[in-house]
């Protein structure tokens, strides 16, 4: 995959943070997602220590042609009508606010004037699960996943239907959080193993947390038809998509 001009490890930002060695918001990065500050909700970039507010831009004429058309999808409360765009209109506005942002941008001393409007201190801000998710569906990748999860040990058999790899097995949309919030234990019925003629439904005792990475989509491409599969490799590039860990 070819990278574009917005990821030149060479480009420098007038945002001094963002040139610290340490960050983890370098202009090459620019994570779009929905926050929260001054009692409004809002699309914003991470940009070192700083949100860059998109509306701000947009509404400061920073932003123009196609890039606005991209900006005003995102200005709702989720990047849902963003993503439904397709992926041009997202790397169009991507490109736009990384030529904002970038030390050596033509618009550089119009933009900084603007500096204590456009950018918001993320110490001041909430963040906010970046999209609406309708549901998800998670994958079992490996053998080694697989014991992992049904805490086997490594060298114990599989049941069948795990012997063919990947597995997809449905989650609940309502479990995805906002990092840092609090997590809220399911409750169901269980039988204590010492007395199993009596049920008793409450909260569950254990819980299991893991790293995973997530590919987030939406369109056409998000649903099963007719038994086809929807992710089809050879058309990865067409369709919106957005990479979180969780």
């Amino acid at each position: 995959m070819k990278l574009n001009e917005t990821h030149d490890p060479a480009r420098r930002s007038w945002v001094a943070a963002a040139n610290h060695p340490g960050t983890d918001f370098p202009i090459q990065n620019l994570p779009l997602g929905i926050f929260r500050e001054g009692g409004t909700t809002r699309a914003g970039v991470a940009i070192g220590d700083r949100i860059l507010d998109v509306a701000a831009a947009l509404d400061l004429g920073f932003i123009s042609g196609e890039a606005a058309t991209a900006a005003r999808a995102a200005s709702g409360d989720s990047l849902n009508a963003l993503m439904a765009l397709g992926p041009r209109p997202a790397s169009t506005l991507r490109a736009r606010l990384s030529d904002l942002l970038r030390a050596d941008s033509p618009d550089r001393l119009r933009v900084e004037s603007h500096a204590a409007r456009l950018l918001v201190p993320m110490s001041s801000s909430e963040m906010l699960l970046p999209a609406k998710v309708g549901n998800f569906t998670d994958f079992v990748c490996s053998t080694f996943h697989a014991q992992r999860a049904a805490r086997k040990p490594l060298d114990s058999p599989l049941a069948p239907v795990l012997s063919h790899m990947p597995v997809a097995y449905h989650g609940r949309a309502s479990s995805v959080r906002i990092s840092g919030e609090d997590v809220r234990r399911p409750h169901g019925h269980l039988f204590p193993r010492a007395i199993l003629s009596v049920r008793r439904f409450q909260s569950a005792p254990q819980h299991r947390t893991s790293s995973d990475t997530a590919c987030s989509m939406t369109g056409p491409h998000a649903t099963f038809n007719s038994g086809k599969a929807c992710w089809d490799l050879s058309s990865a590039k067409a369709f919106p998509r957005r990479f979180l860990l969780g």
